[in-house]
């Protein structure tokens, strides 16, 4: 067989001693898989969590790329030799059908909007009578929550380096 520059390239690649930025967040995802499954059980981490929503998204992504065929075969193996459920258990599917909110229909976002619209209008209103204008200022620590936005504290202060 001849050796072109890109055969000769792809196996010194693999035998590099430094490993890749990949293999590095492989290594370092995995473990906190592991670390996860000792505490909860299972490997099913959430996107929803507080603590583990990186982790949970991680894992929403291996699935992600074993259905497109973009897992390599190694990283197939190790998940499957912690327990990786690849595919969601009908008491995870069941527990998420019932963690969903219904969904609005056009009509009832429409009067939420509206009746949002009217108290904010209100609001307004009750601030002219107060202050003789509506110009509601955009920097104030006492900034009313009808206002919206970020409540701010003034000018922000200079970092010291």
């Amino acid at each position: 067989m001849v050796r072109t520059h890109a055969t000769t390239r792809s196996a010194a690649k693999r035998q590099s001693p430094v490993p890749s930025a990949h293999a590095l967040v492989w290594k370092r995802r995995l473990k906190e898989l592991l670390t996860f499954k000792k505490k909860h059980g299972h490997c099913r981490a959430s996107t929803f969590s507080k603590t583990d929503a990186g982790l949970g998204a991680w894992v929403r992504t291996r699935r992600g790329k074993r259905r497109k065929g973009d897992l390599r075969k190694e990283e197939i193996r190790q998940l499957d030799a912690l327990g990786f459920e690849w595919g969601l258990s009908k008491a995870a599917l069941q527990s998420r059908k019932k963690r969903r909110v219904p969904r609005l229909t056009k009509a009832e976002r429409h009067q939420r909007k509206q009746a949002k619209w009217e108290s904010m209008f209100e609001a307004l209103v009750a601030y002219r009578q107060a202050h003789g204008h509506c110009q509601v200022p955009c920097r104030q620590r006492n900034r009313p929550a009808w206002a919206g936005g970020f409540p701010h504290s003034g000018t922000p202060k200079k970092r010291e380096n």
